[in-house]
C-alpha cells in the first residue's frame, strides 16, 4: 500500500523534483507530440503594423533648432581668362656627336676555324703519346741520341775499343839463334812475348761500328717442327732476354747457307733481361762495315753488302741460300715493331 500511495503522491505532485531525489518512474511516460500549428496563408490586402511605442521626451533635454531652408541664390560663374605670356623660344635639342668610327676590314676565317678543337685535342693527344713514348723506350733513344751528338761534335773517328778484333796483323818473327846460358834468369827474359788469340767458349757475336759484343743463343727447334708458332714465339722472346737469338731453321756457324741472328732494338722497360735494346744502333751500319763472330773456338768474318726494310710478313730473308751469309734481324722503328731491318752480310773469312 505504501509503495502505491507513493507513486500517487509522486504522480500527483507537480512540486516534486524527482532529479534532485534521483528517482524516476520506469518506464518513462511517453508524452505525445505536440503538433505543430498550421500557419494561416497571407492575403495580399492584409497589412502588418507594427506597434511602436510612442518616445516621451526629456524635460532636461534641450529641443533641437528647427531646420530653416534658405532660399537659394543665384551664382554667378564668371569664366577667368587666362593671362598672356609671351612666347618664348623652343629651344632645339642638341643630338650627341658620335664618334667617327674607323672601318674596319672584316675578319676572313681560315679554313681551320671550325675544326681548330679538334685539331687542338689531336696536337695535345698527339704530344703526350710522344712524351709517354720515349719514355717507355728511353734507354734505346738515349743511345740513339748519344750517337748523333757523337757524330756532330767528331767524337765518333776516335777508333772503337772493338777494332782490336778485326786487326789481322801477323807478328814478324824474329829468325836470330838464342844463345843457351846456365842462368835460368837470361833464359826467361830471352823468351819472346808469346801473342795467342783467346776465342771465347761460347758463341758471341761482336759489331765495332756500334761497340756491340753480345751473346747469341741458340733455341730449339721442337716447336718449329711442330708448327706451333704461338710456343715458337715464347721460346724466341725468353732467350732474347740472354742475348740475340739464332733464328731456329736456319743454318748455323760451321754450315754452309743463310744465317740469320735477331735481336732487340727496343722492349719493356720493365723486363728483366739486360739485351733489350742491343741492336738499337744496328741502322748505323754501313755497307763495308765488318762483323765478327766467335764460333766453337773458330772466328767468322762477315762484311756489310747490302741494307733494306721489309714488313714482318716477308719470310724470304730467312730461305736458305747457296752463298753463306749471315742476316741481322731487328725492330724498327725503334720501339715499334712495324717493320724490320735487315742488314745482309757475306762471309769474308774463317780461322783457323
Amino acid at each position: 500500500m505504501a509503495d502505491k500511495n507513493k507513486k500517487k503522491i509522486f504522480s500527483d505532485s507537480s512540486d516534486f523534483d524527482k532529479d534532485a531525489y534521483n528517482i524516476h518512474v520506469w518506464p518513462p511516460k511517453k508524452t505525445p507530440a505536440k503538433a505543430t500549428p498550421k500557419r494561416k496563408p497571407i492575403k495580399d490586402d492584409e497589412v502588418f503594423r507594427m506597434d511602436i511605442p510612442a518616445v516621451v521626451p526629456d524635460p532636461e533635454s534641450k529641443p533641437e533648432p528647427e531646420f530653416v531652408s534658405k532660399p537659394k541664390q543665384d551664382v554667378k560663374i564668371t569664366e577667368e581668362k587666362p593671362e598672356k605670356v609671351a612666347p618664348q623660344p623652343q629651344k632645339v635639342p642638341q643630338q650627341p656627336q658620335k664618334a667617327t668610327q674607323i672601318p674596319q676590314k672584316a675578319k676572313t676565317q681560315s679554313w681551320y676555324t671550325p675544326y681548330k678543337t679538334y685539331i687542338k685535342f689531336f696536337v695535345y693527344s698527339l704530344g703526350i703519346f710522344a712524351l709517354l713514348f720515349l719514355v717507355l723506350n728511353w734507354s734505346a733513344y738515349s743511345k740513339i741520341f748519344i750517337s748523333k751528338w757523337e757524330k756532330f761534335t767528331g767524337a765518333d773517328q776516335e777508333e772503337s775499343p772493338m777494332e782490336v778484333f778485326v786487326e789481322d796483323e801477323v807478328p814478324e818473327v824474329d829468325g836470330e839463334l838464342l844463345e843457351i846460358s846456365q842462368n835460368p834468369e837470361l833464359e826467361k827474359k830471352k823468351i819472346p812475348d808469346l801473342e795467342l788469340d783467346i776465342y771465347p767458349s761460347d758463341t758471341r757475336i761482336i759489331i765495332p761500328r756500334i761497340d756491340q759484343n753480345i751473346p747469341v743463343v741458340k733455341v730449339s727447334k721442337e716447336n718449329l717442327l711442330k708448327r706451333d708458332w704461338g710456343a715458337l714465339e715464347q721460346d724466341i722472346q725468353e732467350a732474347l732476354r740472354s742475348g740475340v737469338v739464332h733464328y731456329p731453321g736456319t743454318a748455323f756457324f760451321g754450315e754452309s747457307g743463310n744465317i740469320a741472328i735477331t735481336g732487340h732494338s727496343s722492349y719493356y722497360p720493365w723486363d728483366p733481361g739486360r739485351f733489350k735494346d742491343v741492336f738499337a744502333l744496328l741502322h748505323d751500319l754501313q755497307i763495308g762495315d765488318t762483323v765478327i763472330v766467335y764460333s766453337d773456338q773458330r772466328k767468322y768474318t762477315y762484311n756489310v753488302n747490302n741494307i733494306e726494310i721489309v714488313l714482318p710478313e716477308n719470310v724470304d730473308v730467312l730461305k736458305p741460300t747457296e752463298d753463306d751469309r749471315l742476316t741481322l734481324i731487328t725492330c724498327t722503328p725503334v720501339g715499334t715493331n712495324l717493320k724490320r731491318l735487315i742488314v745482309y752480310t757475306e762471309e769474308v773469312s774463317v780461322e783457323p
